[in-house]
């Protein structure tokens, strides 16, 4: 008599089925994995989003002319401050920087914030999205710059550079012929380079449309609204790391490197019509100005005011202001209502403020 080998059904369906499991498992496990993979990345925004303001450079930009009293003020050694600079002594350690700048038109979100007499309630915020970005020279860009060459004592002095470069964030300039004397300058051109920035942004709110008094323009500063961070985040990309300004100032931004951020603004005038946001730090470019009235020859800060370079961004928002939250914010300068001997309306400019 013959004995066959058997194995149970059962043991065999159960193996069947251990196998199946640990093979569906482990499936499962790496879809989800694929899945949380692909919920991390930041939303892919469709082109025409982000306004784009590339970043701008002046030749004036990179000196400082006349005497600078506050630095001779501190001894002979520091006569160099009475001149035009830099020379060849103090020009490669003082680039001009310019961060490229984008940004999402802004928009307005109800956030439950608290009130001074601890009540809770439902307050519009207003917010910006934008990115800056450490932009790199292209080559063909750098090599138009090599042939850039300025005579600072012609006639057309500190001609602002070629409209139609596509700048990089860092600029040098560098003396290649000096002037007959050390109070006359020589000849420059321009040099692309490299740096790490740091972006100490400033954004204030301001409108023309309102004015309290006449004489006085409408201006609320940004302010960081951590209760309304988390649920702009969320109606943003919540996947995106965004800085708010106080972060924004604590980080360095290696060249090429593009970080987000957000600003924010509460308690707006809801009348508000057009507006314009000024955001300072994407320059490190100033201007000294002097009141001759005020100026005291060798006295440290007498009628001395500084203005920085700043970028002005103007919008419009048509709506009613009890429906806050249905306007539609565009981008630009109405041209309706315009004067024929006003400026032409502009999509944004830098200013000196």
């Amino acid at each position: 008599m013959k004995i066959k080998n058997t194995v149970p059904t059962s043991l065999v369906q159960g193996t069947i089925a251990v196998v199946f499991c640990a093979f569906f498992l482990h499936t499962t496990l790496c879809l989800q994995g694929f899945g949380q993979e692909i919920r991390k990345m930041p939303r892919l925004l469709a082109p025409g989003v982000m306004k784009t303001i590339q970043p701008d450079f002046k030749f004036y930009e990179t000196f400082t002319e006349g005497e600078i009293v506050e630095v001779t003020a501190l001894g002979p050694e520091y006569h160099w401050a009475k001149l035009r600079f830099p020379t060849k002594e103090y020009t490669k350690d003082n680039p001009v920087t310019c961060l490229e700048f984008q940004f999402k038109i802004p928009r307005i979100i109800e956030v439950d914030l608290p009130t001074k007499d601890s009540q809770i309630v439902k307050t519009p915020v207003w917010y910006i999205i934008y990115s800056v970005t450490n932009k790199k020279w292209a080559a063909e860009e750098s090599q138009k710059l090599d042939a850039l060459q300025v005579n600072l004592s012609s006639g057309n002095e500190l001609e602002p550079l070629d409209a139609n470069l596509d700048f990089g964030s860092t600029l040098l300039v560098e003396e290649f012929e000096p002037g007959p004397d050390e109070f006359t300058p020589g000849r420059f051109n321009a040099k692309a380079g490299e740096s790490t920035i740091e972006f100490v942004p400033q954004f204030i709110f301001a409108s023309e449309s309102l004015l309290f008094p006449k004489t006085k323009q409408y201006v609320v500063p940004e302010q960081v609204i951590p209760l309304a961070l988390p649920a702009i985040i969320q109606q943003e990309d919540a996947n995106r790391t965004f800085e708010t300004t106080v972060s924004m100032a604590d980080r360095k931004i290696e060249p090429g490197e593009t970080a987000w951020g957000v600003a924010m603004w509460k308690d707006i005038d809801p009348n508000v019509k057009d507006f314009s946001i000024y955001i300072s730090g994407l320059s490190n470019a100033y201007h000294w100005e002097i009141d001759k009235e005020k100026h005291q020859p060798g006295v440290v800060g007498s009628g001395y005011s500084m203005s920085r370079k700043t970028l002005k961004l103007n919008f419009w928002a048509p709506g009613a202001a009890d429906h806050l939250l249905s306007k539609e914010i565009q981008y630009g300068n109405r041209l309706a209502g315009r004067k024929a001997d006003e400026k032409p309306p502009v999509d944004f400019e830098w200013v000196y403020r």
